[in-house]
């Protein structure tokens, strides 16, 4: 799906993606619940009142549909992508959150992941996700407190290096 607006770009799914990121992490690390009253439905309110010029151009949109006005099913697509976006960093939230130990530690895998996909698609982000999960949880990854964020590696780079400096340091060529 395309976003459009006339006067300037609509972000991308990611940029939603990164927006419910950092509102997750206010509302569970920051602030009080009371202090950020935000669900997924007034987050994406919030979207659309800023953007009220979006125009989605849908595959599947049927242009003879007019029980429906086109502002309706615009700002209805809006919110669903919006709704998909937020459902995303729940889970991999919920996940990160049985798998590590200490929330700064939660922050700090929750920021990687921003910095490290902020140009992939959606698709592409959710998969690659799943990979980093996996891998926590067959190599039964756990962090101690005694680790600071910025010691913490990510599991496939640290394994894939780890593997090839062995290899490097125990094959020896053959004459």
């Amino acid at each position: 799906m395309l976003y459009q607006v006339r006067e300037h770009s609509l972000p991308t799914p990611v940029t939603f993606l990164i927006l419910c990121w950092w509102c997750s992490v206010a509302s569970h690390h920051s602030l009080a619940p009371q202090q950020v009253p935000l669900s997924l439905e007034h987050l994406s309110g919030v979207i659309i009142s800023i953007f009220p010029d979006a125009i989605l151009m849908g595959e599947h949109k049927d242009p003879s549909d007019t029980e429906v006005s086109s502002s309706e099913q615009e700002e209805a697509n809006l919110v669903l992508q919006v709704l998909q976006a937020c459902r995303l960093v729940q889970r991999f939230e919920h996940s990160l959150s049985e798998a590590m130990v200490g929330e700064h530690h939660t922050l700090e895998i929750l920021h990687r992941c921003h910095v490290e996909r902020s140009h992939k698609r959606l698709r592409d982000i959710e998969d690659e996700l799943g990979c980093i999960l996996n891998t926590m949880h067959q190599n039964g990854l756990s962090v101690s407190k005694s680790d600071t964020p910025h010691s913490f590696k990510h599991p496939c780079i640290a394994k894939s290096g780890e593997s090839g400096r062995a290899n490097g340091v125990s094959s020896s060529p053959e004459v």
